[in-house]
């Protein structure tokens, strides 16, 4: 799956906007429009395709320690379900890191949003950091 910039851009700001330094994984969701397939849901519902590619972006964003949340008991910190075969990123709360703010304020620059939309997340992450400081020059 390729990274949907506009998406993590999304899914950062709704922390960043949040009123607290933590957001519940539920309130996240419910901030981003995204409901958790049912049981029965099939790979082309669009239920289940936003929520897989959510799902796809929060484990990229964690990975690359954009985010961090409060549950290190499950890979992902995601909660299996035992309902569905969907894993589950309302069972805990995610907060943004330094890096991940640092990645929202060049993913807000249109400039520096075009420049990265074609690379992987570390990649985009590193060009976007260096973008950030030759602006300080």
């Amino acid at each position: 799956m390729k990274i949907d910039y506009q998406l993590i851009k999304n899914i950062l700001t709704v922390i960043e906007d949040y009123p607290l330094p933590k957001i519940d994984g539920k309130e996240l969701l419910n901030k981003l429009d995204v409901k958790i397939p049912s049981r029965r849901a099939l790979e082309t519902d669009e239920d289940y395709l936003k929520y897989v590619t959510l799902v796809y972006h929060m484990k990229e964003l964690l990975k690359a320690e954009c985010i961090e949340n409060i549950n290190k008991e499950y890979q992902y910190s995601f909660a299996p379900n035992i309902e569905s075969p969907f894993v589950r990123v309302d069972c805990t709360s995610y907060e943004l890191t330094l890096k991940g703010s640092e990645f929202l304020s060049g993913l807000k620059q249109k400039k520096i949003f075009t420049k990265i939309k074609d690379l992987a997340i570390n990649s985009a992450i590193s060009l976007v950091t260096q973008l950030l400081v030759e602006q300080l020059k």
